[in-house]
């Protein structure tokens, strides 16, 4: 028992560090609009409130209203927030910020009630797209704040701050693997107090305080809807993030775990919305599941729900000593450019994997290639989208925006109705093993699938024919019969005779690693689906016999 108390007491410590730690993306929001220090610890205070509840909000079970996942997914401010939070506070201030963000955590909600039928729109492929130009705007967002003048200075924090973070996460070992973020941040501060880049700003804060509740009441509230498509995107990113990070903590509750738990993954990612939805109530930007304090406590096996309450208990204890918060408000902006290169490398790869992961045609190579063209432009040729009317000029000012645009208009072009099928025979006499090996590679290679999913078809479309076939089960020929669209691969074998039953099998195995690359293991096996996916067996006439077997792509 007294081993168990503390390594959760252990656990809260370092959760609650990496939850501090997350302040930093707010400090970049908030510095790079015109901010002053004392208003920045003044939000800083209600994002730790917002922590808070956002814990308690996943750690709770309210099946009957469709919240709570009863996970330990603690949210921190979110750096797919950045950059549009930036924009929304030069558009129309916090009352902005307060509508779009609240805007971005319902548009989460909704999509938490649609989550299998947004393929269509949003295939892995563009899943990926999102990742990558989320990845794209963070880096650039952490230029833009790191690399400023007196660049020697600046130039030699952010180096100080990176490599440290850099060497740790590739060279370390166990426990130092996991603060690699920590130790990287404290390495830019000492570096900065040598240089004596430190604290611009030298203001009194009290020891003690609680949040300004006052400031709340009066703060407005404004929408703008050519602002709608990037927040848009910022809630379909935090929805597919949460999705990842919530199958890999459902695998590691749960050694026996064998498919998705879609009803508490639908209410993990409602959650996480109404958790965004409540931060931008409080005039900040908005939260998402943190991949560093999942993958630690995944790392450490300490995932249960009480190191949730125990942390919202440490958040608002913090929220109430401004004199923690006011060495966070005024750290210099390299040490936090640093980190959101950091975090921009993982999610930017991790939307190249996702790509990568899927089967690419000549269609996918037009709607990535041309919509990544489309969103680098915008920082490119700034001035082209600012003489378009409204809303096409404040849509060129996210890449985001116009690389989504492009490339959701050339799937929907290319792929909608886009069906392809193929039947061949298998005689009696034969042994199916070979005609179905030699069948189903060419119609797949010719369709431009994935390796992997057509040599899973093979399998089990070899494995039903050779049980129909020794078991004497068949009557006639097997008609076998190949069908691919937008979202499955479906290999279906036809006979007339005695009925044919059998159970998918379904297999995972997650790898345990590091920070942001854990909601990228989780969302693979989403979107990559199961060994098969679905299988359905029908009779018509009594004995025609139907078996199939259906992959997502």
């Amino acid at each position: 028992m007294q081993t168990i108390h503390s390594k959760l007491i252990s656990m809260t410590i370092q959760q609650s560090l990496i939850g501090f730690l997350g302040l930093a993306f707010t400090v970049v929001i908030f510095r790079q609009t015109g901010f002053t220090h004392a208003e920045i610890v003044a939000k800083l205070q209600w994002v730790l409130i917002a922590y808070a509840a956002g814990t308690m909000l996943q750690a709770i079970q309210l099946k009957n209203i469709g919240l709570g996942s009863g996970l330990m997914l603690p949210p921190v401010s979110g750096a797919i927030y950045v950059q549009p939070s930036i924009l929304a506070i030069t558009i129309g201030g916090i009352p902005m910020l307060v509508g779009m963000t609240i805007f971005a955590g319902f548009c989460e909600f909704v999509l938490s009630f649609i989550l299998r039928r947004t393929r269509v729109i949003f295939p892995p492929e563009i899943c990926g797209l999102v990742l990558l130009l989320v990845g794209l705007e963070l880096a650039v967002a952490g230029i833009e704040a790191g690399i400023k003048p007196d660049y020697t200075t600046n130039c030699l924090i952010m180096a100080a701050t990176l490599i440290p973070i850099v060497v740790l996460s590739v060279w370390g070992r166990g426990y130092i693997r996991h603060v690699c973020s920590l130790l990287g941040v404290l390495a830019g501060f000492i570096v900065a107090l040598a240089l004596g880049a430190t604290m611009p700003q030298q203001i009194q804060a009290p020891v003690f305080s609680l949040p300004n509740v006052d400031s709340l009441f009066g703060q407005g509230i404004a929408f703008d809807w050519s602002l709608s498509l990037p927040f848009f995107l910022v809630g379909f990113s935090a929805t597919i993030r949460t999705l990842g990070l919530a199958m890999s903590v459902q695998q590691a509750n749960n050694p026996s775990w064998r498919k998705p738990d879609y009803p508490l993954l639908q209410r993990s990612i409602r959650s996480d919305g109404v958790g965004a939805m409540v931060a931008g109530a409080f005039g900040i930007n908005g939260l998402n599941v943190s991949p560093t304090a999942t993958t630690m406590a995944i790392a450490f096996r300490c995932t249960d729900i009480k190191l949730s309450y125990a942390m919202s208990l440490v958040f608002v204890i913090l929220s109430c000593f401004p004199v923690l918060l006011m060495s966070i408000a005024g750290s210099p902006l390299p040490i936090v450019a640093a980190l959101l290169i950091y975090y921009a490398a993982f999610i930017f790869t991790g939307g190249i994997r996702t790509i990568g992961a899927q089967s690419f045609g000549i269609r996918q190579v037009f709607t990535i290639g041309i919509s990544f063209v489309f969103a680098i432009s915008t920082y490119i040729v700034p001035e082209a989208y600012q003489a378009l009317p409204e809303p096409m000029s404040t849509f060129g000012r996210s890449s985001l925006a116009m690389g989504l645009i492009s490339a959701v208009f050339m799937n929907i072009v290319f792929f909608l109705g886009a069906r392809r099928q193929a039947r061949f025979t298998l005689q009696l006499k034969d042994q199916p093993a070979q005609n179905i090996r030699e069948n189903i590679y060419t119609y797949g290679n010719s369709w431009g699938l994935k390796q992997d999913l057509v040599e899973d078809a093979i399998t089990i479309a070899k494995e039903v024919a050779h049980d129909i076939h020794h078991a004497h089960l068949a009557e006639s020929d097997i008609v076998v019969e190949a069908k691919e669209d937008t979202e499955h691969f479906t290999v279906s074998l036809h006979y007339r005779g005695a009925p044919y039953k059998m159970m998918p099998l379904q297999t995972v195995d997650i790898e345990k690693i590091l920070d942001e690359e854990m909601f990228i293991e989780g969302l693979k096996i989403y979107l990559r689906g199961m060994l098969p996916d679905k299988v359905t067996t029908s009779i018509k006439d009594n004995d025609y016999c139907s078996i199939a077997v259906s992959f997502r792509h």
